[in-house]
Protein backbone atom coordinates (compact mmCIF):
# COMPACT_ATOMS: atom_id res chain seq x y z
CA UNK A 1 0.00 0.00 0.00
CA UNK A 2 1.14 3.46 -0.66
CA UNK A 3 1.62 5.87 2.41
CA UNK A 4 -0.18 8.94 1.20
CA UNK A 5 -3.34 8.40 0.71
CA UNK A 6 -3.83 11.47 -0.92
CA UNK A 7 -2.29 10.07 -4.08
CA UNK A 8 -3.79 6.94 -3.86
CA UNK A 9 -7.30 8.98 -4.10
CA UNK A 10 -5.37 11.07 -7.25
CA UNK A 11 -4.75 7.62 -8.83
CA UNK A 12 -8.34 6.66 -7.85
CA UNK A 13 -9.21 9.53 -9.99
CA UNK A 14 -6.98 9.14 -13.00
CA UNK A 15 -8.99 5.44 -13.39
CA UNK A 16 -12.06 7.31 -13.32
CA UNK A 17 -11.65 9.46 -15.63
CA UNK A 18 -10.61 6.83 -17.87
CA UNK A 19 -13.47 4.50 -16.72
CA UNK A 20 -16.48 6.83 -16.33
CA UNK A 21 -18.31 8.56 -18.81
CA UNK A 22 -19.63 11.68 -17.19
CA UNK A 23 -18.47 13.04 -13.91
CA UNK A 24 -16.30 11.35 -12.19
CA UNK A 25 -14.91 14.06 -9.97
CA UNK A 26 -18.49 14.28 -8.77
CA UNK A 27 -18.62 13.25 -4.46
CA UNK A 28 -21.32 13.59 -2.17
CA UNK A 29 -20.58 16.20 0.34
CA UNK A 30 -21.91 15.36 4.02
CA UNK A 31 -22.32 18.34 6.00
CA UNK A 32 -24.10 19.05 9.48
CA UNK A 33 -26.68 21.49 9.25
CA UNK A 34 -27.21 24.66 11.67
CA UNK A 35 -29.95 22.12 13.86
CA UNK A 36 -27.46 19.53 13.86
CA UNK A 37 -28.68 17.35 11.23
CA UNK A 38 -27.03 15.73 8.66
CA UNK A 39 -27.04 17.00 4.89
CA UNK A 40 -25.71 15.52 2.05
CA UNK A 41 -25.21 16.88 -1.79
CA UNK A 42 -23.39 16.49 -4.57
CA UNK A 43 -20.57 18.22 -5.27
CA UNK A 44 -17.80 18.35 -7.93
CA UNK A 45 -13.89 18.16 -6.46
CA UNK A 46 -12.10 20.58 -8.22
CA UNK A 47 -8.61 18.84 -7.41
CA UNK A 48 -6.88 17.01 -4.67
CA UNK A 49 -3.92 19.13 -3.15
CA UNK A 50 -1.43 17.90 -0.88
CA UNK A 51 -3.53 19.17 2.08
CA UNK A 52 -7.01 17.74 0.79
CA UNK A 53 -9.60 17.61 -2.15
CA UNK A 54 -10.83 20.94 -3.18
CA UNK A 55 -14.42 21.80 -4.13
CA UNK A 56 -15.62 25.50 -4.96
CA UNK A 57 -19.14 27.12 -4.39
CA UNK A 58 -20.39 29.85 -3.33
CA UNK A 59 -19.71 31.40 0.30
CA UNK A 60 -23.15 32.47 1.28
CA UNK A 61 -25.34 29.14 0.42
CA UNK A 62 -26.55 26.82 2.88
CA UNK A 63 -23.40 24.76 2.71
CA UNK A 64 -21.13 27.36 3.17
CA UNK A 65 -23.29 27.85 6.18
CA UNK A 66 -23.35 25.12 7.29
CA UNK A 67 -19.40 24.47 7.26
CA UNK A 68 -18.65 27.24 8.79
CA UNK A 69 -20.68 26.26 11.79
CA UNK A 70 -19.23 22.80 11.89
CA UNK A 71 -15.90 22.96 10.19
CA UNK A 72 -15.94 19.29 9.41
CA UNK A 73 -17.31 17.25 6.19
CA UNK A 74 -17.09 13.85 4.72
CA UNK A 75 -16.96 13.06 0.53
CA UNK A 76 -17.85 9.83 -0.86
CA UNK A 77 -16.68 9.16 -4.24
CA UNK A 78 -18.31 5.78 -5.66
CA UNK A 79 -17.58 5.19 -9.36
CA UNK A 80 -19.26 2.37 -10.16
CA UNK A 81 -17.57 1.24 -13.58
CA UNK A 82 -14.61 0.60 -11.34
CA UNK A 83 -16.80 -0.75 -8.61
CA UNK A 84 -14.49 1.66 -6.20
CA UNK A 85 -15.50 4.01 -3.37
CA UNK A 86 -13.26 6.28 -0.91
CA UNK A 87 -14.33 8.48 1.80
CA UNK A 88 -12.52 11.51 2.78
CA UNK A 89 -13.28 12.64 6.49
CA UNK A 90 -11.72 15.75 8.15
CA UNK A 91 -11.87 19.56 9.22
CA UNK A 92 -12.86 22.21 6.44
CA UNK A 93 -10.75 25.20 5.80
CA UNK A 94 -11.91 27.66 3.72
CA UNK A 95 -9.52 28.56 0.25
CA UNK A 96 -7.52 32.00 0.72
CA UNK A 97 -8.69 34.85 -1.70
CA UNK A 98 -5.90 33.96 -3.74
CA UNK A 99 -6.69 30.40 -4.62
CA UNK A 100 -10.51 31.56 -4.69
CA UNK A 101 -9.31 34.02 -7.78
CA UNK A 102 -6.39 31.18 -9.10
CA UNK A 103 -9.61 28.59 -9.16
CA UNK A 104 -11.91 31.66 -10.72
CA UNK A 105 -9.49 32.43 -13.40
CA UNK A 106 -9.58 29.04 -14.75
CA UNK A 107 -13.22 28.67 -15.16
CA UNK A 108 -15.51 28.71 -18.86
CA UNK A 109 -16.57 32.27 -19.14
CA UNK A 110 -20.17 31.14 -19.14
CA UNK A 111 -20.08 29.77 -15.54
CA UNK A 112 -18.45 32.31 -14.53
CA UNK A 113 -21.37 34.66 -15.57
CA UNK A 114 -24.07 32.14 -14.17
CA UNK A 115 -22.32 32.06 -10.96
CA UNK A 116 -23.16 36.24 -11.04
CA UNK A 117 -26.54 35.50 -12.42
CA UNK A 118 -27.44 32.75 -10.42
CA UNK A 119 -27.96 33.84 -5.85
CA UNK A 120 -27.80 29.97 -4.93
CA UNK A 121 -30.28 28.16 -3.40
CA UNK A 122 -31.97 31.29 -2.81
CA UNK A 123 -35.47 31.13 -3.80
CA UNK A 124 -36.65 31.56 -7.89
CA UNK A 125 -39.69 32.91 -9.27
CA UNK A 126 -39.25 31.23 -13.07
CA UNK A 127 -36.68 29.78 -14.88
CA UNK A 128 -36.86 33.22 -17.39
CA UNK A 129 -35.73 35.29 -14.30
CA UNK A 130 -32.61 33.41 -14.09
CA UNK A 131 -31.83 33.49 -17.65
CA UNK A 132 -32.48 37.40 -17.59
CA UNK A 133 -30.43 38.20 -15.11
CA UNK A 134 -27.64 35.74 -17.00
CA UNK A 135 -27.95 37.79 -20.40
CA UNK A 136 -27.80 41.31 -17.70
CA UNK A 137 -24.64 39.72 -16.42
CA UNK A 138 -23.19 39.05 -19.95
CA UNK A 139 -24.20 42.31 -21.76
CA UNK A 140 -22.53 43.74 -17.74
CA UNK A 141 -18.81 42.35 -18.65
CA UNK A 142 -18.82 42.09 -22.62
CA UNK A 143 -15.18 42.83 -23.87
CA UNK A 144 -13.87 42.13 -20.43
CA UNK A 145 -12.98 39.87 -17.88
CA UNK A 146 -15.49 38.54 -15.37
CA UNK A 147 -14.39 39.26 -12.00
CA UNK A 148 -14.65 36.86 -9.13
CA UNK A 149 -17.76 37.76 -7.08
CA UNK A 150 -16.75 38.62 -2.98
CA UNK A 151 -19.27 35.75 -2.53
CA UNK A 152 -17.73 33.12 -4.81
CA UNK A 153 -15.03 30.98 -3.09
CA UNK A 154 -14.43 27.26 -2.43
CA UNK A 155 -13.32 24.58 1.19
CA UNK A 156 -10.65 22.52 1.11
CA UNK A 157 -11.19 19.03 3.08
CA UNK A 158 -7.92 18.26 5.14
CA UNK A 159 -8.42 14.65 5.64
CA UNK A 160 -7.89 12.95 9.15
CA UNK A 161 -9.33 9.76 7.63
CA UNK A 162 -9.78 8.07 3.70
CA UNK A 163 -11.12 5.01 3.30
CA UNK A 164 -11.11 3.45 0.25
CA UNK A 165 -13.18 0.35 -0.89
CA UNK A 166 -13.02 -2.19 -3.81
CA UNK A 167 -15.89 -4.46 -4.31
CA UNK A 168 -15.16 -8.43 -4.56
CA UNK A 169 -16.44 -11.64 -5.45
CA UNK A 170 -18.68 -13.13 -2.84
CA UNK A 171 -18.80 -9.71 -1.04
CA UNK A 172 -15.18 -9.85 -0.16
CA UNK A 173 -14.71 -6.50 -0.81
CA UNK A 174 -11.64 -5.38 -0.04
CA UNK A 175 -11.41 -2.17 2.49
CA UNK A 176 -8.41 -0.31 3.79
CA UNK A 177 -8.80 2.83 6.20
CA UNK A 178 -5.77 5.39 6.37
CA UNK A 179 -5.81 7.60 9.47
CA UNK A 180 -3.27 10.91 10.39
CA UNK A 181 -2.19 10.97 13.75
CA UNK A 182 -1.11 14.32 13.44
CA UNK A 183 2.37 13.83 11.89
CA UNK A 184 1.30 10.74 9.56
CA UNK A 185 -0.73 8.45 8.12
CA UNK A 186 -1.17 4.98 9.44
CA UNK A 187 -3.17 2.28 7.56
CA UNK A 188 -5.20 -1.17 8.17
CA UNK A 189 -7.24 -3.38 6.35
CA UNK A 190 -10.96 -4.22 7.69
CA UNK A 191 -13.33 -6.98 7.11
CA UNK A 192 -16.40 -5.96 4.56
Amino acid sequence: MAHDPLQMLEEALGRAEQAEPTNPNAAALGTVDLDGRPTIRMVNVRRVESRGPVFLTNRESPKAHHIDAHPYASLCFYWRALGEQVRVDGPVEPLTDAEADAYWSRRRRSHQLGDWASDQSRELDSLETLQARYAEREEAFANRDVPRPPSWGGFRVVPDRVEFWAQGEALLHERVLYEHDGTSWRWRRLRP
